[in-house]
């Protein structure tokens, strides 16, 4: 049941229009405001003239890295967390966990498992930003 007190703007970076579409209709249902954009530099634009609470971005969007992206959200909108969706475990082949976490991302979501985790790792970003008070 949404939450319309509780409604929260979420920046949604995704190039797979199937998982983008599960990804906003899950939130939109919960009440949350989904600014959605296909690629990077459409996020960018979409963070020069916006301020998000939450921020969900494809790791490997076809325009730009997704890493490269996170950095840029976690340098404008420091306070913003971020949940990364992957495709499987190669998409990290390259990062630990700590360089992970040094970048802002504070989860990890296999798209595979979107459906059944994704509202449960928002939750549990908007209660830890809400302690952090930002």
């Amino acid at each position: 049941m949404p939450n319309p007190s509780a409604s929260v703007s979420v920046l949604l970076v995704e190039s797979d229009v199937r998982m983008s579409d599960a990804i906003r209709r899950q939130l939109e249902m919960q009440g949350h405001r989904v600014v959605f954009a296909e690629h990077g530099r459409a996020a960018r634009q979409l963070l020069q003239h916006a301020t998000f609470d939450l921020a969900v971005v494809e790791i490997l969007p076809p325009d730009q890295g997704g890493l490269a992206l996170i950095f840029e959200i976690t340098t404008q909108q420091p306070s913003t967390p971020i949940i990364v969706t992957i495709s499987g475990p190669a998409d990290l082949a390259y990062w630990d966990a700590w360089t992970l976490r040094q970048l802002g991302i504070i989860h990890v979501l296999e798209k595979q498992w979107v459906k059944s985790t994704l509202l449960n790792v928002v939750e549990n970003a908007l209660r830890d930003k809400r302690r952090a008070g930002t």
